[in-house]
């Protein structure tokens, strides 16, 4: 018999089986996410059984957003899937009638689909939207002045967390989701995570052939994004922004194009960001 359960987090068994399906459908897998001990209940699988086997899956992350001075509260749907022999069954709008009567007072819904289900979802009332981000060539001078900061164990990452938990919204659409953070921060970009003594910042940073894509950044006061920008020395000759800056003097507005990823919204989240020139944070995405 085919059952839902939305309660995977804590039981182990049904937690290895949403990982095997996720693993076998995007090569991903949440379990060390758990074991670092940042998988909390703000990321919540629905997930459909058949017997032990997880069949289907909508996962809600509930996400909140400080943006022009207030709170907007929004869930992100991902790690959609079926395996191969349960789809064209309609589980998948079985999920979402249930995850619609759940979060009904949430200000809005918003996904990032891949290019093969770009039809599917405007059949649960989800439409397109686009995104912009913010870059400018820069002329540094000197060494970078930003020490690196070891990434490696337990400890490490919760001094981060602490410090995202408390951080000031150094841009004008600031994810108020630590966990979500380190699902990143503690796996993928262990490697990305800087410190500016002067400003007491922690920027989130990739730099590559010259450019540096800046993120997210953490810090106990709102900061002058030039002052950061200043920082990075004369081998950095252009800055990528992946998060809306509160201030967009000075920077080129380009629209996001990602690979295979097109947004979507639904609710009242079209009206907050349809005429909106904004992103979502590089790390809001699950």
């Amino acid at each position: 018999m085919i059952m839902l359960n939305k309660r995977i987090r804590e039981n182990a068994h049904a937690r290895a089986a949403f990982n095997k399906l996720a693993e076998a459908t995007f090569g991903l897998n949440f379990e060390n996410w758990y074991q670092n001990g940042y998988w909390n209940e703000k990321y919540i699988p629905y997930t459909m059984f058949d017997g032990d086997e997880a069949v289907s899956n909508v996962s809600v992350n509930i996400m909140d957003f400080e943006t022009d001075g207030g709170i907007k509260h929004y869930i992100q749907l991902g790690t959609v899937m079926t395996s191969p022999e349960y789809r064209h069954r309609g589980r998948i709008k079985q999920i979402m009638k249930e995850v619609d009567a759940d979060f009904a007072d949430k200000d809005g819904v918003f996904l990032f689909a891949n290019d093969s289900v770009l039809d599917f979802y405007p059949k649960f009332g989800f439409k397109k939207a686009d995104e912009y981000r913010y870059a400018k060539a820069v002329k540094g001078a000197g060494e970078c002045s930003l020490s690196k900061v070891p990434m490696n164990s337990k400890d490490d990452w919760n001094k981060i967390y602490k410090i995202i938990e408390n951080s000031a919204a150094n841009g004008r659409f600031f994810m108020r989701n630590a966990d979500l953070d380190m699902f990143y921060l503690s796996q993928f970009m262990t490697g990305n995570v800087y410190c500016s003594s002067r400003l007491n910042a922690y920027p989130v940073i990739e730099f590559r052939d010259r450019e540096a894509f800046i993120s997210d950044i953490f810090s106990e006061k709102k900061i002058d994004l030039n002052d950061l920008i200043d920082e990075l020395g004369a081998e950095t000759h252009r800055v990528i922004l992946n998060f809306t800056p509160d201030y967009t003097d000075g920077f080129e507005e380009e629209q996001v194009h990602e690979e295979d990823t097109t947004l979507f919204l639904k609710g009242g989240i079209i009206s907050d960001l349809n005429h909106e020139k904004m992103m979502f944070p590089e790390l809001s995405h699950a």
